[in-house]
């Protein structure tokens, strides 16, 4: 890969700060006189960096349009996948882009792609508790869960997610797991868990288990690690708790 000064290609130093790491942890000290064989070294050293880098390099128009593995990563303008601000701000290209030139699409989001009466259609028997409104609520906190790519591509990806929830509550019917006999605490890690508390499943994909609560809450702005049941409670966010667990799948 050819780095060079132009300013409208990234320097070394910027695509080595989008990556992660910088020179620093290619060269830990710094040298004022360099011997020849510790100059190979250095060398040597550089070259393992930037083959790193090149083999980060791996999404969108540097990559074939290709996307990053995870959907709730970014893909930068440089072609680099990341959560960084660099990587969804200015110029991401696609991924859970936050600001700048967002990544075109052909649709513009779920409520373009499923309608109210297909919603009902596909789900005639759910729990009045699962509402259309709730829904596209929830989904509008997701913009890229249905923004990305061809329409075709796009309502493939909504068919995949809402398979996986019909098959998880049969159809919506069940709001909650019916056996609640396990807390789902798994006590000793670093989550722990909240006195009294269970994390049985919940929500459209059964949301489960002491660290899924925990790591969800800062996504859909609520503490469901130390309030679980809310989740059971708030249809706008049981169906945030499973578009989160979709999009970091």
């Amino acid at each position: 890969m050819q780095l060079s000064c132009v300013p409208s290609r990234p320097t070394a130093r910027s695509l080595l700060r989008v990556l992660g790491f910088s020179l620093r942890h290619c060269i830990p000290v710094k040298m004022k006189s360099l011997s020849a064989s510790s100059g190979r070294l250095v060398v040597l050293l550089l070259v393992v960096c930037f083959s790193k880098l090149a083999e980060s390099q791996n999404c969108g128009k540097q990559a074939r349009g290709a996307l990053c593995s995870s959907r709730s990563l970014c893909c930068s303008k440089w072609g680099f996948c990341g959560m960084t601000t660099e990587h969804c701000g200015a110029g991401c290209q696609s991924g859970a882009c936050t600001g700048g030139n967002p990544p075109s699409s052909s649709g513009r989001g779920l409520r373009n792609i499923l309608s109210r009466d297909m919603f009902a259609a596909w789900f005639p028997n759910r729990n009045p508790f699962y509402r259309y409104d709730a829904l596209i609520v929830a989904a509008d906190s997701y913009a890229m869960f249905a923004a990305v790519g061809t329409i075709t591509a796009q309502k493939r990806k909504v068919a995949a997610f809402f398979a996986h929830v019909k098959q998880e509550t049969s159809g919506l019917r069940y709001i909650e797991e019916l056996d609640k006999s396990s807390p789902y605490c798994r006590a000793g890690d670093r989550y722990g868990c909240a006195p009294g508390k269970k994390y049985c499943g919940r929500g459209p994909l059964q949301l489960s288990w002491n660290y899924n609560y925990k790591l969800a809450s800062s996504s859909v702005k609520f503490d469901i690690w130390t309030d679980p049941d809310r989740v059971a409670r708030d249809a706008t966010l049981a169906f945030k708790t499973a578009l989160w667990f979709w999009v970091t799948l």
